[in-house]
């Protein structure tokens, strides 16, 4: 809710940033203007969901390994750092 919208968009501006600083190859997304394609996640939207979720929940060593996979190894911590403040920002870390 109001005030907190730019807050929220810019940390997860701040926590894909980190990420794409980290990846050497591109992000795959699934084509939105596909009809076929509606119902799939791309193997990276699935680390990034999953990073998020494991963050909000207070399990870090299931971030960072969701995290690891997403940066290509490269600081993983940084990753989830940026989401555990995301999720402190919205008041749901961590979620029982």
């Amino acid at each position: 809710p109001p005030p907190f919208g730019a807050a929220v968009a810019t940390a997860l501006m701040r926590a894909l940033n980190v990420m794409r600083q980290r990846r050497r190859s591109t992000f795959d997304f699934v084509n939105e203007d596909c009809v076929l394609c509606a119902d799939l996640v791309t193997q990276e939207e699935r680390q990034l969901i999953s990073t998020l979720a494991a963050a909000r929940r207070g399990r870090r060593s299931e971030a960072l390994a969701h995290a690891t996979m997403l940066c290509e190894g490269e600081a993983p911590q940084d990753l989830v750092e940026a989401f555990e403040r995301m999720a402190v920002l919205l008041g749901e870390w961590p979620v029982a």
